[in-house]
């Protein structure tokens, strides 16, 4: 009983307090790490983001001088005029085309030796297919060039071009080179007759990633728009490839981490807006996020703390807080028990003290009402007695009136025995076994047995309908709420009319509700005697001078079903009214939280 258990009050609070404790500076710890990490990698993506700024500024600026050197050639009439003269081979005029051909290199290579970065011209012409280069002098193969699976062709036919250079492969060497194409065109032609690029050797480029190449750094690249990748040294690992598939498709700059392998690498790039070309330097994330081993040594220290704090909470709330609720925890079974003589000790604290003085003080007065109630008891024991009696008596009554029915009908009074049987009806089902709730086909019953009985002494001047949906008949209601509202309708509406009265009783299904409304063709009301009925039901009291049924209807309502149903009144003087009000649906197998039922045994 004195034992720690898993669901105890001390075990608990002490969590209560662990969470109070641990979760708000857990949260606190991690945030602050997570901010001074993303601190540590924007000082590391502005540093290597500087770096990658100098070097695309370097390369672009030799990338525009070289890109000028088409002008050069194009201003050049004895290229441009070889390439439209240009035939093919097969067809050529041996002295025309020597003179061509011969002014077409000449011009490339006299723009190719004119900067150390070109390592070649390439021109070929798609009428002609011949091919020449600024670094071959000749080749037979070129005379007949298809361009078939060559890297270079396949570059400008089948990538975006709106960047001025590309990444692609030298047309005979297994070498990666820098090319910028550029058409020529004749007056009239849909498609251009040949292409001419400026190629630089890649290696020539990436000589410039030294720059930018921190210690321990993981990969260094250049990715040009298409795809296609030169850096210092080829990559060929896993690792590599995965940088390129996690590489923004969007941003131009920026920087990312992800986690391959069990190694955490950071990535920074940034793109040139002249060449398109992405510049990229991929690293281990250790090597950025210096911080962080040390906050997570100060999180582990903070748990250690918070363990010892743990164990010091726990044993002070187990003397000032688990004895004393033990202690009244104990004395609560015993009370639970039957047990009116416990008493609770002093408590080590005032609070609990004074608990265990009122609970004291509570149980000498239980006692002394368990006294008083016992005497109660006999008193309500007689009053259930009177009350079987007066079903006794209900019953004896029902019982006489069948027997006068049957007396009057052997006498041959048949008027005298209907109405004696549509009351004796009525008391049976007004009795309903001492059930206070019945279904509505039940209070429809007894409405009809007390309307005919209205129709027998008042003639041909009353007469009345009774409209239900099928699918309300099961629905129980307390049985005594429209009784009232017909007998107000006959009395104060029907009665005394200068022509035949008419009772309509509808119950109709709104959504979820029943509406109930009962219709008369009466005197209905004036305005200020509406106005006060209104008032009358407005009222919090239920006793009312005035209005007393509809008063006593809306209350049995709101109280039974415990909404605040009103009861609604339309009239129009000399007209009729019309009083309606809607109960909720129970749904069928469904039983009402307030249906009331006595035993059967009354007969």
């Amino acid at each position: 009983m004195n034992g720690l258990k898993a669901n105890s009050v001390i075990v608990r609070f002490a969590g209560v307090m662990l969470l109070a404790l641990v979760v708000p500076f857990t949260i606190l710890l991690v945030l602050t790490m997570n901010r001074l990490a993303a601190i540590e990698r924007e000082d590391a993506n502005q540093y290597l983001s500087s770096n990658l700024r100098t070097v695309s500024s370097t390369v672009d600026q030799v990338l525009r001088n070289l890109e000028f050197s088409h002008v050069h050639m194009f201003q050049d009439r004895a290229f441009t005029t070889g390439i439209r003269r240009l035939a093919p081979y097969d067809y050529r005029e041996a002295y025309s085309d020597f003179r061509n051909i011969t002014g077409i290199r000449n011009s490339i290579s006299e723009v190719a030796v004119a900067n150390a970065y070109i390592h070649s011209i390439y021109v070929y012409s798609f009428r002609a297919q011949r091919m020449f280069s600024s670094r071959i002098n000749w080749d037979p193969a070129f005379n007949h060039f298809d361009g078939m699976d060559v890297a270079w062709l396949n570059t400008y036919f089948s990538n975006d071009l709106r960047y001025p250079w590309h990444i692609t492969g030298e047309i005979r060497e297994d070498w990666t080179i820098l090319s910028s194409y550029r058409d020529i065109w004749t007056y009239g032609d849909d498609s251009p007759i040949a292409l001419v690029s400026i190629n630089v050797d890649a290696s020539s480029i990436t000589q410039q990633l030294s720059e930018v190449t921190p210690d321990g750094v993981g990969y260094v690249f250049i990715m040009d728009g298409n795809g296609n990748v030169i850096s210092q040294e080829r990559y060929q690992d896993v690792a590599f490839e995965e940088i390129i598939a996690h590489m923004p498709l969007i941003e131009l700059e920026g920087y990312f981490n992800f986690q391959f392998e069990g190694r955490d690498l950071f990535v920074s790039f940034y793109t040139s807006s002249y060449s398109g070309f992405r510049y990229v330097i991929a690293t281990s994330l250790d090597q950025i996020e210096t911080s962080v081993p040390v906050m997570r040594q100060l999180i582990a220290l903070f748990f250690l703390l918070i363990a010892l704090l743990a164990v010091l909470v726990m044993f002070l709330a187990h003397y000032y807080l688990y004895t004393p609720i033990r202690t009244l925890y104990s004395g609560m079974n015993r009370l639970h028990d039957g047990d009116f003589t416990v008493r609770l000790p002093q408590s080590p604290t005032s609070e609990f003290d004074y608990i265990n003085r009122s609970f004291n003080h509570t149980v000498e007065n239980i006692r002394k009402l368990i006294n008083e109630n016992y005497a109660n008891k006999l008193v309500n024991k007689e009053a259930e007695l009177r009350n079987l009696q007066n079903q006794l008596n209900e019953h004896f009554l029902y019982n006489t009136l069948d027997s006068i029915r049957w007396l009057a009908k052997k006498e041959n009074a048949p008027t005298a025995s209907d109405m004696v049987f549509a009351l004796a009806n009525f008391y049976r089902l007004s009795l309903s076994s001492g059930k206070d709730v019945i279904p509505v086909s039940g209070v429809l019953e007894m409405l009809k047995n007390y309307l005919n009985i209205q129709m027998y002494r008042m003639r041909d001047a009353l007469s009345y309908s009774i409209d239900c949906e099928p699918s309300l008949l099961k629905q129980r209601i307390l049985k005594n709420l429209l009784q009232p509202i017909v007998e107000n309708a006959i009395i104060h509406g029907v009665s005394g009319l200068d022509r035949p009265g008419v009772i309509e009783i509808r119950v109709m299904r709104q959504d979820q509700w029943m509406r109930i409304e009962v219709r008369d063709n009466g005197k209905g009301f004036t305005e200020e005697k509406l106005e006060q009925v209104r008032q009358q039901l407005d009222l919090q009291d239920p006793y009312c001078e005035h209005s007393f049924a509809l008063k006593t209807i809306q209350s049995q309502v709101q109280i039974f079903y415990g909404l605040d149903i009103v009861l609604h009144i339309d009239t129009v003087y000399g007209q009729g009214s019309s009083v309606w009000f809607d109960l909720p649906i129970v749904p069928e197998g469904a039983e009402h939280r307030d249906e009331t039922t006595q035993d059967d045994h009354c007969g």
